[in-house]
């Protein structure tokens, strides 16, 4: 298993977008690899940050449509 191939696979998982099957490969992943842990761990801190600051905060409605927009994009 390629690390850098499992950047997505982390979104995914932190996300609960994985079947069972999937979580189950990249969960046996984390376990033998310490930087695959280690990204894991950064990420939920940063989602984790990113939802507080969200319910602490209104976000204004530019910055809602900046990011609609940048979604649409991409």
């Amino acid at each position: 298993m390629h690390c850098h191939e499992e950047i997505e696979t982390l979104y995914r998982y932190l996300d609960h977008e994985l079947d069972e099957g999937e979580k189950v490969r990249f969960e046996l992943h984390m376990r033998a690899c310490v930087d695959c842990l280690r990204r894991f761990y950064y990420e939920l801190h940063f989602q984790t940050v990113v939802l507080q600051t969200l319910h602490e905060n209104e976000v204004p409605p530019t910055l809602v449509e900046r990011i609609r927009l940048a979604l649409q994009e991409s």
